[in-house]
């Protein structure tokens, strides 16, 4: 018995810590002390960081409450629009055209007997391209020649008829219906030598078109055909023998928008000319507007325009992409904006504008074209009005900002 409650005491001794001993005693509290001070130093700095934020975005007011605060208001770049005297400028992307592009096509048919040009050069307007077998065509002209020596023999045999009766008819030796009987058979006669005239006049065209010449000046294509072809006329049905286009002055085909259609169509209504800047590869000209369609299309919106460029140096050629810009040569008031202070959304562009207290105000605008790193704004903004011009992600419609006028906006 008394061995068990020995045993039982020695258990409970190591269970239970020895009190009476200090240096156990000390150490254990400054392990819970260090645990407590590393978090309580978490929660602090935790603290002075959410109050050190609150402070730099509020302050307090100016004495109407010890616990009041406001928000900051942001400071954003604007420019003051102001109206100025400038040319109408309109940009729009087009390309070159001939302003005469011909399909060579044969006006007889017959034997292909010559190609007489250089495929891809420049041909004079009247040089010959292709030959044609005209023996057949000879033939039926000397026929023709051959109809109107006769038809000029019996002419003449008619016109002598009809003098002598004329001087039988004075002694009234022949009868007045014999005279007149003559005279019609002269009238026949001349008419017969007119259609044989003609018929000798269309035999030597024939003979004529067998010789296939450039009806004008241009750069020519390849030959379809060779010789030995056979070739059929027929006007646009008839056998195609090459291309030719011209080169100077060329065409420039653009598409313009409705606004834009609007806008030139006024212009034009009250003789204002204009006038057309080209960027076309490396070349800048400068043409004029020579024709504008008179409605616009339905399926596409836009209505087609023409421009007439120079081209002497030969360098451009059909198909050729262009920048063209349209200039009105008349002075009047624009307003310009940056494109900076242009924002989108859902389909249509929009400025900040900032009214006499500091608030902002988003206005829809209609924009026409640029100018460098402006844009012409044709409606939607007045001059006088402040715009916020760079940072407009930072505000929103209906705050109340700090209104900077910067150098660089108010270029």
């Amino acid at each position: 018995m008394k061995s068990e409650v020995k045993r039982n005491e020695t258990e409970y001794s190591e269970r239970t810590p020895n009190k009476a001993d200090p240096l156990q005693d000390t150490s254990i509290k400054r392990l819970k002390i260090n645990t407590l001070s590393q978090s309580a130093i978490w929660q602090i700095a935790s603290a002075l960081v959410a109050v050190g934020f609150l402070a730099g975005c509020t302050k307090p007011t100016d004495g109407t409450g010890a616990g009041k605060t406001k928000t900051l208001a942001v400071e954003v770049p604007v420019q003051r629009v102001s109206a100025r005297e400038l040319p109408l400028q309109f940009d729009f992307t087009g390309h070159t055209i001939s302003v005469h592009e011909v399909e060579v096509r044969p006006r007889v048919g017959g034997l292909v007997t010559s190609v007489s040009f250089e495929e891809g050069t420049v041909v004079k307007a009247g040089t010959v391209l292709f030959e044609l077998d005209d023996r057949s065509f000879v033939a039926v002209k000397a026929k023709a020649d051959a109809e109107v020596a006769r038809a000029e023999a019996a002419a003449q045999l008619a016109l002598q008829e009809v003098n002598r009766a004329k001087t039988l008819a004075k002694t009234e030796a022949i009868s007045i219906e014999e005279l007149e009987r003559r005279q019609n058979d002269a009238k026949a006669t001349e008419a017969s030598l007119a259609a044989a005239i003609a018929q000798s006049q269309a035999a030597a065209l024939d003979v004529e078109f067998t010789k296939i010449k450039a009806p004008v000046s241009g750069r020519v294509g390849r030959a379809l055909v060779k010789p030995g072809n056979l070739v059929a006329p027929g006007g646009a049905n008839g056998t195609l023998l090459t291309t030719l286009v011209t080169l100077n002055p060329m065409h420039v085909l653009f598409n313009l928008d409705e606004p834009g259609f609007q806008q030139l169509i006024q212009l034009q209504a009250v003789g204002t000319e204009l006038r057309a800047e080209l960027k076309i590869g490396q070349d800048s000209l400068t043409g004029k507007i020579d024709y504008i369609a008179p409605m616009l299309d339905p399926r596409s919106g836009t209505a087609q325009a023409r421009a007439l460029v120079p081209n002497v140096n030969g360098r451009l050629a059909p198909g050729q992409f262009a920048r063209v810009t349209v200039i009105a040569e008349t002075q009047q008031p624009r307003l310009l904006v940056p494109e900076t202070a242009i924002g989108a959304q859902q389909g249509f562009r929009f400025v900040l504008v900032v009214d006499e207290q500091n608030t902002v105000k988003q206005r829809t605008v209609s924009l026409g074209e640029r100018l460098g790193s402006d844009r012409f704004v044709v409606a939607g903004l007045s001059a006088g009005e402040s715009i916020v011009v760079n940072g407009l992600h930072r505000v929103r419609p209906g705050m109340t900002v700090h209104p900077i006028h910067s150098p660089l906006a108010s270029k």
